[in-house]
């Protein structure tokens, strides 16, 4: 995130982003009132950092979740899941961030397998994409990822190449 200016309001030029990101937060991830947000960053910064220390473990991840692609307008959003990761796993975590979702994978090479699979997969293989981001999403549920429905959709995502290379 952007620095911002310590003891500025959130009216003061240079505090815009981060005006809007609390906004986002403030309201569309909490789903506290606007008019509750304080008048500056700093203290709208401790508000969400308290929240953040209060939520359970698998909130953690779905905050992550909300966050990551909003914070990424400066920079590309690989970079930031990149950054992300590198976090996850110099904490020895045993998620990571694959097609957007926080999903409990712990090998760099796992996640990297999942995005080639599904980038690979657009296209005319659009069925197949469709069947592995459904796995992925049935990975990611948290706090108890749903294994047998993602691994459905994984085979419905063999079924669908197949289908499109047989002709039937």
């Amino acid at each position: 995130l952007p620095t911002f200016q310590e003891g500025y309001r959130f009216s003061h030029s240079r505090n815009g982003y981060i005006k809007r990101f609390c906004d986002t937060l403030w309201h569309d991830y909490f789903k506290w009132t606007v008019d509750s947000m304080p008048g500056s960053p700093s203290q709208a910064m401790v508000q969400i950092r308290a929240q953040y220390f209060a939520l359970p473990w698998n909130e953690v991840y779905d905050l992550i979740e909300f966050v990551l692609p909003k914070t990424s307008g400066s920079h590309n959003l690989d970079s930031s899941t990149q950054l992300v990761n590198e976090v996850l796993e110099s904490e020895l975590s045993a998620y990571r961030i694959v097609a957007g979702r926080v999903v409990p994978i712990s090998s760099e090479q796992e996640a990297q397998a999942v995005e080639k699979a599904i980038e690979q997969t657009r296209g005319p293989y659009s069925n197949s994409a469709e069947h592995l981001q459904q796995a992925v999403n049935l990975l990611a549920r948290k706090p108890v990822p749903d294994f047998r429905n993602s691994i459905k959709e994984s085979i419905s995502a063999v079924e669908a190449i197949s289908a499109v290379i047989t002709g039937d």
